[in-house]
């Protein structure tokens, strides 16, 4: 049997080094990001629009609006 290639042994050991070493990763930070007054207008929009669709659009619009406010508010933690 002849014994593995000097390059092929080098790589293989560096390969186990770096799978033993102890790896380090900064974990995410979530930042909480205010929506401009306009996102978030545009937000509480759709979130209406397909309140509404899901009810058929039988309800009232304010009803809509309102119930899309508090979700929308819940999101981005302001309820």
């Amino acid at each position: 049997m002849a014994s593995p290639k000097p390059a092929a042994t080098a790589i293989a050991a560096e390969i186990e080094s770096l799978q033993s070493a102890p790896t380090e990763c900064a974990a995410p930070v979530a930042m909480p990001v205010k929506p401009s007054p306009e996102d978030r207008y545009r937000m509480v929009q759709s979130a209406a629009y397909f309140i509404a669709e899901r009810d058929g659009f039988r309800g009232a619009d304010t009803d809509y609006w309102a119930q899309a406010e508090g979700e929308i508010a819940a999101q981005l933690g302001e309820a």
